[in-house]
């Protein structure tokens, strides 16, 4: 097996992993491991895909707690700028791309890791605001879920409520990113299935051991991770 391969897989297991304990973070985590086995162009919609399926999984077992109103007030904003950033993406170089994929990983990790708030992010001008911003960063980099993470913190959404909302709207807004960016051209032909084992693999050990490990490890696990990854686009990106 090519060792960029190897490394994608592994990626995305511990992201699922990651995502069955926090609810966030596997295209944080996943993206920039996975675009060393695709290159970045075909990396996003690729994680796109796989997320969406994780999402699906993880809002099934949840779903009777999900804020359905709270969705379609990101899920519009997200879905109006999806295409109109997604069509700019197509334009751009590969290496240009990989920058942008980087940078924008290691952004959402600082905000992730200081716990920041964006107080602009409140009521449903800040759905707006969060929902479009995510929407922006979902089809140009797969990562979509730090805005969205910090409208709800700001919202005081319930703690059973939180993760089903999201994986509600992350299966929206990965379908419309998919759509947007269309499939990806892979070189490995059953890359795709592979990465889909790996993802459930990864969610199923995450959700066996989820009441037995602690959140804060298991969140800065991910986001170390994370920023490995976002460095690594940067210098792929450059050099």
């Amino acid at each position: 097996m090519d060792a960029g391969i190897a490394i994608a897989l592994v990626a995305v297991a511990l992201a699922a992993a990651g995502q069955a304990v926090t609810a966030i973070g596997f295209s944080l985590v996943a993206v920039p491991f996975v675009s060393i086995a695709t290159g970045p162009a075909a990396a996003v919609p690729t994680i796109n895909l796989v997320a969406g399926g994780l999402n699906l999984i993880m809002l099934i077992s949840e779903h009777e707690h999900a804020r359905w109103r709270e969705v379609l007030r990101l899920f519009i904003p997200a879905a109006i700028v999806i295409p109109v950033v997604g069509y700019g993406v197509d334009k751009l170089p590969t290496d240009t791309l990989s920058i942008i994929n980087g940078a924008f990983i290691l952004a959402a990790t600082a905000l992730l890791a200081t716990g920041a708030r964006a107080h602009s992010l409140k009521g449903r001008r800040g759905a707006v605001l969060a929902g479009a911003i995510s929407g922006a960063g979902n089809v140009a980099t797969s990562v979509g879920g730090p805005p969205v993470a910090m409208y709800a913190i700001n919202a005081e959404w319930p703690a059973k409520t939180y993760r089903p909302t999201l994986q509600a709207y992350f299966l929206g807004i990965n379908i419309v990113s998919f759509a947007v960016r269309g499939v990806p051209r892979l070189h490995h032909p059953s890359l795709l299935l592979e990465l889909a084992a790996a993802t459930l693999a990864g969610w199923l050990v995450g959700r066996r051991y989820a009441r037995r490990v602690d959140d804060n490890v298991v969140r800065n696990m991910l986001l170390i991770t994370a920023a490995v990854g976002g460095i690594v686009a940067i210098v792929r990106g450059i050099f």
